[in-house]
């Protein structure tokens, strides 16, 4: 299971504490999954980098979902 939190402080800075960099991996964001199933790792990481590193000001979550990871 890969847990993230990330936190905005009072001056500024962004903080991401990540559960495992296995959550990163390229096994992670590039795994096979069943037809019309898309891994949404490589979107998270993206948007998730931009965030920590200010390129972006907003991080919006649309939806949460879980998959079993084997």
């Amino acid at each position: 299971m890969g847990l993230v939190t990330g936190f905005q402080t009072k001056v500024d800075p962004h903080v991401v504490f990540a559960g495992g960099g296995q959550l990163f991996s390229d096994s992670y964001t590039r795994k096979e999954l069943p037809p019309g199933t898309s891994s949404r790792n490589s979107q998270f990481v993206r948007v998730i980098s931009a965030w920590v590193f200010q390129e972006t000001l907003r991080l919006h979550i649309d939806n949460v979902e879980d998959h079993r990871v084997k």
